[in-house]
């Protein structure tokens, strides 16, 4: 449904995004829909011009996650109005529900999970295009996330969330830590520290799982491999 622009007030910017390389938005509006239907507070609109396309994102306080997330084709160097018409407009499914939008970076669009668990939380990418998903992963928050072309490939750094199949403490560390590079396929020659879980540990009672981050790389324009890449791995106590 169509509102009239007059009647929007201008929003609250969000929190800065945890990705380093974005864009800037060429332009860029931002607006409040009118109040909740779900808890108290008030349902926000905001588009962005991302060249040939505007992508929109609506959020709800009272719902987990963007509410809708769409892209729009335009015409010319205007940014069409920002009033929650979807008319015409390519749904981004995998982001309505599950986080809030982070940025865009060339042909891609980032959205990080509206949840966290402990110190890691979920990444999907997206085709500006199409709003097909490309690629899925959980990430490090603590850890630098980057985003770098490089030619025609652009190149996500971060620190990936891996399966724990064991436990890298104590006696067992290095036994653990062996079998972990195994199971995440890291190859003999790159060289990663450890994870620090006995210090992370240390004096703790009815300590959890721990939580093992390794520092990876994918090329998002080919990215069913992961590249492991020199550095240390993270440890984290799961609660």
């Amino acid at each position: 449904m169509t509102l009239i622009i007059s009647l929007l007030v201008l929003a609250a910017a969000p929190a800065a995004s945890p990705l380093q390389g974005l864009d800037k938005p060429k332009k860029e509006q931002r607006a409040t829909l009118g109040e909740s239907e779900h808890t108290k507070g008030r349902v926000t609109i905001h588009c962005v011009d991302v060249g040939a396309s505007m992508l929109v994102e609506i959020n709800d306080p009272g719902l987990m996650g963007a509410r809708d997330v769409w892209l729009k084709k335009k015409t010319g160097d205007v940014l069409p109005p920002c009033d929650a018409n979807d008319a015409g407009a390519t749904h981004v499914g995998g982001a309505e529900g599950y986080g809030s939008v982070a940025g865009t970076k060339g042909d891609f669009l980032f959205v990080t999970s509206a949840d966290s668990f402990t110190d890691r939380r979920g990444l999907r990418v997206f085709s500006l295009t199409t709003g097909e998903q490309r690629y899925e992963a959980e990430f490090n928050e603590g850890q630098p996330i980057t985003l770098t072309a490089d030619g025609k490939s652009l190149l996500l750094r971060f620190h990936l969330a891996i399966s724990s199949t064991c436990e890298p403490r104590g006696d067992e560390a290095a036994a653990c830590w062996k079998q972990l590079r195994e199971s995440a396929n890291v190859p003999d020659g790159v060289d990663i520290k450890p994870p620090p879980c006995d210090a992370v540990f240390k004096g703790k009672t009815g300590m959890g799982t721990a939580l093992i981050s390794l520092p990876a790389e994918v090329d998002l324009t080919a990215p069913k491999k992961v590249k492991y890449r020199q550095g240390a791995a993270t440890c984290a106590e799961s609660v």
